[in-house]
């Protein structure tokens, strides 16, 4: 599935890449970014991969899913936003990660 991309002036809201993981990784590693997501503690680099497939194939499964935030002007990957209802999940949720720095 082709995920869509939503333009704003400041934001791009795209797919996941692969580049994108060095940044990811640094966000899920932050234990305060991450306290109230999934168990409450920090990914490591490679189950930040991992967490950031998963994202990737939801869209695939579901239709729809978390987007990666790119700022525009920089280029940079800050974040993700989206839907999300993973099997087993107990209901339809809209959420965001952003590392502190743009909080």
């Amino acid at each position: 599935m082709l995920i869509p991309q939503l333009d704003t002036p400041r934001l791009i809201m795209r797919g996941f890449r692969a580049a994108d993981i060095d940044a990811y990784a640094q966000m899920c590693g932050d234990p305060e970014v991450m306290r109230y997501i999934g168990t409450g503690k920090p990914l490591s680099r490679e189950d930040s991969w991992r967490n950031m497939a998963m994202i990737i194939g939801h869209w695939e499964l579901r239709g729809y899913g978390m987007w990666a935030v790119e700022e525009r002007q920089s280029g940079e990957m800050i974040g993700r936003i989206g839907c999300w209802q993973p099997e087993g999940w107990p209901g339809f949720e809209i959420g965001w990660s952003l590392p502190k720095i743009w909080v």
